[in-house]
């Protein structure tokens, strides 16, 4: 019998077909051991992972929404939908503290050594402390913000001037950075005057570059209470540390790790604005 060489012979025939039903068989096991074991495969792991590649780092892990899917239209719509998911508990959480819903004043006290945000209510002609966040995210070192790039949050007495759900870190109070007294300092550098960044924020997620990054649940009720004191009657001091503890003045200069000579300055404006809390 003869045979074309350029198709294979019947034992060659033979071998493939094994081969491919030896194949089938291994790939029907691992197809059914990974069911067990809970492992998806590779085609079906690759499309279930799409989702997540939405996902930014300034996303909560926690929260298994993308960035997309959360994001509202405008600050009123933020505001609505958080009526209605939290407002009750905020006013509830005002009762239980004694304290008039919604307030006339806010002042939020963010100090970076502690990693702590004080909200505080002026009741009785006095501010008092209503509930202290923790600032998930920081960035940066000890001392104030010099310049765009430095990831540093800035230290000093600020407004919030507006709201914002066009970021990805879900929400965001507008910080007035860099304020009259930033501009003043950086005067006498001239590369810096025209360099001092801005778009600093107090947002949500857990990631900060230069913002005070305060998580998700955190953020959704700072934004409700802003909007609803309204920003012009919102305060915010960011310092170092509690500048009214004994010696904490001296120990914030000595530990500050950016120095301009000003800092003396700055840090007794905050301190002095710090006496007014009681």
């Amino acid at each position: 019998m003869q045979y074309n060489l350029q198709s294979p012979t019947p034992s060659v025939k033979v071998i493939s077909t094994a081969k491919t039903i030896f194949n089938l068989n291994c790939l029907a096991s691992l197809l059914a051991l990974s069911s067990l074991l809970g492992i998806a495969p590779a085609s079906q792991a690759k499309s279930q992972s799409k989702p997540n590649e939405q996902l930014s780092i300034y996303d909560d892990p926690s929260d298994r929404q993308t960035y997309i899917e959360r994001r509202f239209q405008s600050p009123r719509s933020a505001v609505q939908a958080l009526e209605k998911k939290i407002g009750k508990r905020l006013q509830d959480d005002f009762t239980k503290a004694g304290l008039s819903y919604p307030p006339d004043n806010l002042l939020m006290l963010a100090t970076k050594n502690d990693r702590k945000m004080t909200v505080y209510i002026k009741a009785k002609g006095k501010l008092v402390p209503f509930k202290t966040y923790e600032i998930v995210g920081v960035s940066g070192v000890s001392g104030p913000k010099l310049q765009e790039g430095d990831k540093q949050i800035p230290e000093g007495i600020y407004k919030i001037i507006g709201f914002r759900t066009d970021v990805q870190a879900y929400m965001a109070l507008m910080v007035d950075y860099p304020n009259s007294f930033d501009k003043q300092k950086a005067k006498t550098d001239k590369k810096r005057a025209k360099n001092l960044g801005s778009d600093i924020l107090i947002h949500g997620s857990r990631y900060s570059s230069g913002c005070l990054a305060m998580g998700n649940p955190a953020i959704e009720e700072l934004f409700l209470l802003t909007y609803k004191v309204r920003p012009e009657r919102t305060k915010l001091i960011i310092a170092p540390c509690d500048l009214r503890a004994p010696g904490a003045f001296e120990a914030a200069l000595k530990q500050a790790q950016v120095k301009p000579d000003w800092l003396p300055e700055l840090y007794r404006s905050i301190k002095n604005e710090l006496s007014k809390i009681e």
